[in-house]
């Protein structure tokens, strides 16, 4: 068994040594052993009875000259074509010659050429024929290993095919050789595997075979038969005996015999029994002596048939597991025959101790260059070849070295093709030949057997009964090979083996249109019923005693013995005219079987008028159904632009939109891909789209990986002329590609529009905002009806986000275009609110980098020299941004190229804040690292500036990262200090239960201030304050109605008293507050000014509002 490797820079290749070696075709030891005969035995051979032929005849022999001089030109052409001094270093035999020398001895004992030219000269090679190289089955027959094959074989045809041609005719005797030559390649193909073959064995056996059948056929012609066919049988069997040495083909001298052997009785034959006279009926007697003769008349053409049916099935039937497509099928799908025949292997060779039948393995060396050049060495005689690899595939290189091994013809086995068991696919070819050969005679039997039984008694002449007998056999063999083609099922989509299912089956061709093939169903019903109804009028006629009361006989008397054709047109006159409704006048029923006849043809004909008038009314009205549709669309929108009063600019649209969809429809293929599986769908769109994608400069370089992803993901859109595709400041949901016309690129200012550029076929728009997460900044319009391949951006991300490298890419590709753009610069891509300065231009198209996520643009974009501390109107840098979002990778993209840390926005807050605000906590460490090498106060900053606004949980999340809370920062100040100044208890509380220190806070000797002191003085600090202020609102807090609801409160200073509240809630909402009551947030009544703290909610209630 061969070993497929891999190839590297050093391999080893085994190969067979059979394959630098010839096949030698049994062929050469037939024709010696004939030419050993004795002349008594040749005369007896070709003995000619002239007693028993009356009339002999000696042909001219132009076909086997011919052939022979083929042969000589063909191994002219070989050895011309092989160079061995050219090629072999001049290593040959007999260089005199120059081209025309021979390959070393120990290369090729037989004086050729190498094997590498046989296989370049159409050698039979396995491998190749399952490649679709079937012509090598043609060509093999015409080449010889050598000039000692090739002067065996052309003794062997000369003196066996010259005495066939003169004695049966040249014409027949060339078509056995070409039909036997082919049949032996074809048996060949199917057994031998391993090694390429050479020889024309099987045409010479055929020759053989065909004087097998000759002398058995005419064996009253010939003297000596006997004699005759016992030297012949020796003869063959000597060479079969040869044919099991090793290197000896077998097959195809087989192949060629049984050939030979079936075409003999059919093309060998020379008549010799007189004509059987006929009787005045032209019908041959019935008795026993016309019997007799009638038997010796017909029995040799009846046996010419059924071996030419038999050749048939030879081709088609030469392995048992493949009934159908036969062994065309078999060599074209690589099927190994051996694999079902156990013991064929013993024909073509079997082993003994003095040769082996096995293959040897012969090592071949492969070098691979830096150049990418592979050398391939055959060590068994040292001749070597190179070849340039374009690609560095591994199949690729493989295919290279299958190519390189016919120095020492080395090929690889191929997988085993995965069969049906006794099945044939109906995707076989050889199965729709045979379908349409079956669709022929149907036809032929439909139309030929009425015609028989009405006009010719059943009794067909000799012509038509040899015919329909050759129709009957091929429909025999139908029947039976019928259960052995496997379909699938409509339905189920499921390949049906059931013989019962498979015999009912109704195959459907979409090849072809479905309206003229239901008309012309529909014309052959009617030209059949026509034709039978006027065979079975004329049988009533002919079969009524009295020929003029007949329709006919009342218009054609003695009609018997009229023209045959003048009968047949009369018949199928009346049954049109009946059929069509337009009789009766010339024709007509006579007697009363006629009538009978007439009223039931016409109660037939009700109903068949009726199924044709059905069918064909739902042809026509199939054929409009989508004018139809179109025109109630139109109609539809006519009336809803009425109904709505819209302006005609709108109505034009809305018509032009209909009339594209009704054009477009057939070019519209998406939804007809999102039916098809997503396999299908892939290799359609690569198809379809990748061409097109390979050429937008977004892409350029990019990998075919992604590139294939792309495409699936595209979605094909046909947009009619003037149609917004994208409008200024619409989000950037979808990317474009102009497959074809045009797209205006717009800008929009004031209500003015100013066209900017056009795009045509491989451009691309959409990209800036879907890259730089913003908004559209120009409208795109089609000028002309335009294809375009819409992408959405979530799946450009998606795809660029896949691998690594294809991303910066693209980004580089992306940066790159609009830097060399004059007109459409990045400048006005990235606009903001209208303004022209390019650095805020920039800045924008950092921020949203760092918005988006995209790692690889910013880098790109800082790689450009673009400030990274660039920021916004608010203060915010991009580390900002990307802090409070959580992209941890932009953080660090920023951090590579030195960003500042510590910058403040105009709340004065940094990054750090806005990543422990946000609660990405791995970006704070990150941060927090970095900033504290450089700022040994960063942890009182941070604290003091939670303390300072209060910010409870982000001081809790400090605390959690470890922050020591007793930090202090610029300042010297600590966030206790600040959070007591502040006077926010909550945040006091936290500080003290967190291990604040407390010590340092009271001065003059004030005892040091502990948690529950801290929890139990701050109603006190509550009460001490003058500034408390509390938010007032008029309503009760659940029963406001929708208008208070919506009026604003009022902030004010806490009075002393609950009647001063009162007084300054009714001069703030300008009401006499006397009577009412004051809540809390959750409805509570409050009756004193000492329970209300700062930043309270109050509600001044009515009594009417209770």
């Amino acid at each position: 068994m061969k070993k497929n490797t891999t190839l590297r820079d050093h391999l080893q290749v085994e190969i067979s040594p059979s394959c630098c070696k010839e096949v030698v075709n049994g062929a050469a030891a037939a024709a010696f052993s004939s030419s050993s005969l004795p002349q008594e035995l040749k005369a007896s051979f070709f003995g000619f009875n002239a007693e028993k032929k009356k009339k002999g005849r000696k042909e001219s022999t132009w076909v086997i000259s011919f052939l022979v001089v083929v042969h000589l030109l063909v191994f002219a052409a070989t050895m011309l074509v092989n160079d061995c001094p050219g090629k072999s270093n001049g290593d040959c035999l007999l260089r005199g010659v120059g081209r025309l020398s021979f390959q070393p001895f120990r290369e090729n004992p037989l004086l050729g050429p190498s094997s590498s030219t046989f296989v370049q000269m159409g050698a039979l090679v396995r491998d190749s024929i399952t490649q679709k190289l079937k012509w090598r089955l043609l060509s093999c027959p015409w080449l010889h290993a050598g000039l000692i094959h090739l002067i065996i074989n052309l003794s062997s045809v000369i003196f066996v095919g010259i005495h066939l041609e003169q004695e049966f005719g040249s014409w027949r005797i060339g078509t056995i050789y070409l039909l036997s030559a082919l049949t032996g390649s074809l048996t060949a193909a199917i057994f031998v595997l391993k090694s390429p073959e050479v020889g024309s064995s099987g045409a010479l056996f055929g020759l053989v075979g065909a004087m097998f059948s000759g002398i058995i056929q005419n064996r009253k012609v010939y003297s000596d038969k006997s004699v005759a066919l016992v030297a012949l049988f020796l003869v063959t069997l000597i060479n079969f005996a040869l044919g099991l040495l090793p290197h000896v083909d077998n097959f195809s001298s087989i192949g060629g015999f049984v050939s030979g052997f079936l075409l003999g009785w059919v093309l060998l034959f020379n008549p010799h029994v007189e004509e059987v006279p006929r009787n005045k009926r032209g019908l041959f007697e019935y008795n026993e002596k016309a019997s007799l003769k009638s038997m010796r008349k017909f029995d040799k053409p009846v046996r010419r048939i059924i071996c030419f049916v038999f050749f048939i099935l030879d081709l088609t039937i030469e392995v048992s597991h493949c009934s159908l497509a036969g062994s065309l099928a078999a060599v074209f799908q690589g099927i190994d025959a051996n694999k079902y025949c156990n013991w064929c292997h013993d024909i073509n060779c079997v082993p003994s101790s003095f040769w082996s039948c096995s293959e040897k393995v012969l090592p071949c060396e492969a070098m691979k260059s830096a150049a990418g050049r592979l050398t391939l060495t055959c060590k068994s005689n040292g001749r070597a070849s190179c070849t340039l690899l374009k690609e560095k595939r591994q199949s690729n290189s493989t295919a290279a070295i299958r190519r390189l091994a016919t120095l020492s013809q080395c090929f690889y086995f191929r997988p085993s093709t995965i069969t049906l068991g006794s099945l044939v696919s109906l995707q076989c070819g050889s199965e729709r030949w045979w379908e349409f050969l079956m669709v022929l005679m149907v036809a032929y039997t439909a139309w030929v057997y009425p015609f028989e039984i009405a006009f010719l008694k059943a009794a067909p002449g000799r012509g038509l009964y040899i015919a329909d007998s050759v129709v009957d056999l091929f429909f025999a063999i139908d029947i039976v090979l019928t259960f052995f083609v496997a379909y699938i099922d409509p339905t189920t989509h499921l390949l049906v083996r059931d013989s019962k299912k498979i015999a009912l089956r109704l195959e459907k061709d979409i090849r072809f249109s479905y309206f003229w093939i239901r008309c012309a169903r529909l014309l052959s019903v009617t030209l059949f019923l026509v034709h039978c109804a006027g065979c079975l009028y004329y049988l009533l006629a002919d079969l009524y005693p009295h020929q003029g009361r007949t329709w006919i006989g009342s218009v054609i008397p003695n009609f018997r013995e009229a023209n045959l054709w003048a009968r047949y047109i009369s018949a199928l006159y009346w049954s049109i005219t009946t059929m069509t409704t337009v009789g009766y006048g010339d024709l007509h029923a006579v007697n009363t079987s006629e009538m009978v006849f007439n009223i039931f043809y016409m109660l037939f004909n009700l109903g068949l008028t009726a199924y044709l008038i059905g069918n064909m009314t739902n042809l026509v009205v199939e054929g409009t159904r989508r004018t139809m549709e179109f025109r109630n669309s139109i109609q539809a929108a006519s009336n809803f632009v009425s109904r709505n009063h819209l302006p005609p600019r709108l109505k034009e649209q809305i018509l032009a939109y209909m009339i594209l969809r009704f054009r477009a429809e057939s070019l519209n293929q998406q939804q007809l891909i999102e039916q098809l599986p997503k396999s299908i769908c892939k290799g359609i769109c690569e198809h379809l789209f990748l061409p097109t994608v390979n050429r937008v400069y977004l892409f350029k370089d990019v990998s075919k990986e992604i590139l294939l992803i792309l495409v699936s993901k595209i979605k094909a859109e046909y947009i009619p002329p003037r149609e917004d595709v994208i409008m200024q400041n619409e989000a950037p949901d979808d990317v474009y590609i102009v497959v074809s016309g045009e797209v205006e690129i717009i800008h929009c200012k004031m209500e003015k529009e100013q066209t900017i550029g056009t795009l045509i076929t491989g451009d691309i728009f959409g990209e800036v905002g879907a890259l730089c997460s913003r908004p559209q900044s120009f409208t795109y319009r089609t000028k002309a009806l335009s294809q375009l391949l819409r992408l959405k951006t979530c799946d450009l991300i998606e795809i660029m986000q896949t691998k690594q490298e294809d991303n910066v890419i693209i980004l580089k590709n992306f940066l790159q275009h609009h830097k060399e753009l004059k007109h459409l610069s990045i400048k006005n891509s990235l606009t903001v609110n209208g303004e022209d300065n390019e650095d805020l231009n920039l800045s924008s198209s950092l921020l949203n980098a760092a918005s988006a996520g995209n790692a690889a643009f910013l880098d790109e974009l800082l790689k450009a020299g673009m400030d990274p501390d660039t920021h916004d109107s608010t203060g915010r840098t991009p580390l900002h941004i990307a802090a409070s979002k959580g992209h941890e990778d932009c953080v660090l993209v920023l951090l590579k190229h030195s960003c500042t840390l510590n910058i403040q926005d105009m709340d004065g807050n940094t990054p750090l804040w806005y990543s422990i605000s946000s609660r990405h906590h791995s970006i704070f460490r990150i941060l927090y690292h970095c900033v504290s090498i450089s700022d040994p106060h960063v942890a009182g900053d941070l604290l003091c500036l939670a303390a300072k606004k209060n910010d409870v949980p982000t001081m809790k999340q400090l605390v959690n990262q470890g922050l020591n809370v007793s930090s202090k920062n610029r300042q010297q100040l600590t966030a206790l200090e600040i959070a007591i100044a502040e006077n926010n208890a909550d945040m006091i509380n936290l500080l003290v239960t967190s291990g604040a220190k407390t010590e340092k806070l009271y001065q003059n000797g004030s005892p040091p201030v502990t948690p529950n002191d801290m929890t139990q003085n701050e109603c006190k600090w509550n009460k001490s304050n003058d500034a408390l202020r509390v938010s007032i609102y008029k309503g009760h807090p659940d029963g406001r109605s929708s208008a208070s609801r919506n009026e604003a409160g009022r902030l004010i200073k806490l009075p002393k008293s609950m009647e001063e509240l009162k007084i300054i809630s009714g001069e703030k909402f300008g009401f006499n507050a006397t009577n009412v009551y004051i809540t809390d947030e959750n409805g509570a009544e409050i009756d004193s000014i000492d329970v209300i703290r700062d930043n309270d909610k109050l509600f001044i209630v009515e009594d009417e509002n209770l």
